[in-house]
């Protein structure tokens, strides 16, 4: 099973996917509003981890806002290795900040287009992601992976037709919820 968490400033949104074979399934649906308690974000997922079961993937969203993006045309010889050594090296030109305060990563968007590949970087602050690191492992959760609350939505539609809804709440609603699916979905090519 697959947990998609996103925090606003209000309020927590998530989604319990299942995937079997050729199925999506949203199995639960959560909407847990900011309280007045410090640690709201701690019990929330203290809440979580009594209430989902085995979780074999849990993806963390984050607002557009909290990250810098930008896209890259490169050489397309270059490797994994060679691209982050390059980032590193731009971080300061291409995002204001020096590489040891940053966590960048990159996907590919199109591949060798003669001789180049085009590439989304996306960076963040390394003390906010080292922050949501430090919170999930306080709560025994392993995160998956952090992603981008924009990149998230585009997973979404891409998968909206093939979600079988199996919650209590309805098919409009449901949507409320799409980020949260969109980072439930995440590392699936398809399915």
């Amino acid at each position: 099973m697959r947990l998609g968490i996103v925090f606003s400033k209000t309020n927590c949104r998530a989604i319990l996917l299942k995937k079997n074979h050729h199925q999506l399934a949203c199995l639960k649906a959560f909407f847990i509003e900011k309280n007045e308690e410090r640690a709201w974000q701690q019990s929330t997922l203290s809440y979580f981890r009594k209430n989902c079961g085995k979780l074999n993937k849990v993806i963390l969203g984050v607002e557009n806002q909290s990250v810098m993006m930008r896209e890259l045309t490169i050489d397309a010889t270059l490797s994994d290795k060679q691209i982050l050594n390059y980032l590193r090296m731009q971080s300061d030109h291409l995002f204001g900040y020096a590489a040891e305060k940053l966590s960048v990563d990159y996907e590919i968007i199109k591949n060798k287009i003669q001789g180049k590949k085009l590439i989304r970087v996306v960076s963040a602050l390394q003390v906010d992601m080292t922050y949501y690191q430090e919170l999930f492992l306080s709560q025994n959760f392993q995160l998956s992976a952090i992603d981008i609350d924009s990149l998230a939505l585009e997973r979404f539609y891409q998968f909206e037709n093939n979600i079988i809804n199996k919650t209590m709440i309805s098919n409009q609603d449901l949507k409320k919820f799409a980020v949260a699916i969109g980072l439930a979905l995440w590392g699936l090519n398809e399915y």
